[in-house]
């Protein structure tokens, strides 16, 4: 595992929750932000480019899935994978289709979250490049095909 050098925004309430991920997560080299609702997390994510975002469902001030769409449109290629005590069918199958990567019940298996963790830093890595591609692809194309009609 390559640890990503844009961290991961571990958003909770719980601040035990919080303290427990982010330990977890640095002792496998990844560097870590907290946020402690919704609210926080986007103001962060407004300054910080996060590799992941570990997302409750039940917050107070802005509840996990109004969060989850908000940094969807912030940034669609971000892996944000739910992570909630509260294990809710409808929850999961609406986060999943605003645009969850994942979907996981406290307490997690942590090595099954590392893992899941990896493989969505690793599609948002293609995906970015992909984008990063198809921009530079584009310019020139465009610039020939005004040259050619010009």
């Amino acid at each position: 595992m390559h640890p990503s050098p844009d961290p991961i925004l571990i958003v909770d309430d719980d601040r035990k929750m919080r303290v427990i991920m982010r330990t977890l997560l640095e002792s496998r080299g990844w560097a870590t932000l907290e946020a402690y609702d919704g609210v926080q997390a986007l103001e962060m994510c407004a300054n910080e480019k996060p590799s992941v975002v570990l997302l409750d469902m039940r917050m107070p001030k802005m509840g996990g899935l109004e969060t989850l769409r908000e940094l969807i449109s912030l940034d669609s290629d971000m892996p944000v994978i739910i992570i909630t005590a509260h294990a809710d069918v409808a929850d999961a199958v609406n986060a999943i289709k605003i645009g969850a990567y994942d979907f996981i019940v406290k307490p997690p298996d942590f090595d099954t979250l590392t893992n899941i963790i990896s493989r969505a830093m690793e599609k948002s890595k293609l995906s970015r490049g992909f984008r990063s591609l198809m921009r530079l692809s584009i310019t020139p194309l465009r610039a020939f095909s005004e040259a050619a009609t010009g």
